[in-house]
């Protein structure tokens, strides 16, 4: 009897040997480590030009043009305003996401907490020093979470604008405090694939422009408490193994401290990736109230060529 019940029981285990791992009942399944996980529950968006990301890009913006000065500042005044309608400007993006927690996983979806930091800089290449004119600077707290077609992203952040000193110099201006602490909250839906439709919002709850004096000595009077955004995105891979596609984005922005003007964004181009992740070639186009902080309240239009790393 005894070796029966030897010989049943190497049976058993010989029979459970030849079950992939992936039939296993899921509470027999290696548990998933969460800590640094390798991948997001949230897109990055493609067209917002303050998305944070890693790259260079070439501008043409009439920012700086004659005549084109906003309410917030006094107009600049260069010393030689040649070509200015026109300016090529080099623009670097200098940023990422980091997840750093993933408490939470099903089978369509999860939910994960990160850190994130950027800082879109702007220099004027057609100076022969190269002038740095420009830099916006976001540090925020990501929580991502998806389930299905469903994705979402909160954001605590914060955001400041700074002007080179070879631009104060240069344009005889002076820096005005831009920045601001809030919630900023996104939720999307995928549609025809890798597609996805977007919208939300921002809540201010800390704002340094609102309460800039320089503003307030020009007569402006500044609230700084909401912003919404819509917009859709996607990608699509159909060749070399699908490991090279196109993009594609567009991207509506207005903020209560523009008196609600429009901010339009739109990129397209193409991509390849790997593994370990990608390079994008985009062509950008702005067209609104600045994008930049310090030039908040002065009209945009800018076209660009950007080269960027993503994962």
């Amino acid at each position: 009897m005894q070796t029966y019940q030897v010989r049943r029981a190497g049976a058993v285990a010989a029979a459970l040997a030849l079950i992939p791992c992936s039939r296993l009942p899921a509470q027999e399944r290696a548990p998933i480590d969460p800590w640094f996980p390798d991948h997001h529950f949230f897109t990055p968006l493609l067209a917002d030009p303050r998305e944070v990301h890693l790259g260079v890009a070439l501008v043409s913006t009439n920012l700086f043009a004659p005549g084109n000065n906003g309410p917030e500042r006094p107009p600049l005044r260069f010393k030689d305003a040649e070509d200015l309608d026109n300016d090529v400007q080099g623009a670097v993006a200098l940023g990422g996401t980091v997840t750093l927690w993933q408490p939470a996983a099903w089978p369509d979806g999860g939910l994960t907490i990160g850190a994130q930091a950027g800082v879109f800089a702007r220099f004027r290449i057609e100076e022969p020093s190269r002038d740095y004119a420009i830099s916006d600077w976001l540090v925020a707290l990501p929580i991502e979470v998806a389930d299905g077609p469903l994705s979402a992203r909160l954001r605590i952040l914060h955001r400041s604008s700074h002007l080179g000193d070879e631009l104060l110099l240069d344009a005889r201006t002076y820096r005005i405090e831009f920045g601001h602490e809030a919630v900023d909250l996104l939720v999307a839906h995928r549609i025809l694939g890798s597609g996805r439709i977007y919208g939300g919002g921002s809540f201010i709850f800390r704002s340094n422009t609102e309460s800039e004096p320089l503003l307030r000595l020009r007569g402006l009077d500044i609230h700084d408490n909401f912003a919404i955004q819509a917009g859709a995105d996607g990608s699509w891979y159909r060749w070399a193994g699908d490991r090279i596609g196109v993009m594609a984005g567009l991207d509506w922005q207005r903020a209560q401290r523009t008196g609600w003007r429009d901010q339009f964004s739109a990129a397209a181009g193409v991509a390849a990736h790997g593994a370990g992740g990608g390079l994008r070639l985009l062509f950008r186009f702005f067209t609104g109230v600045s994008p930049v902080g310090e030039f908040f309240l002065t009209d945009e239009r800018y076209y660009a060529l950007e080269l960027a790393v993503w994962r």
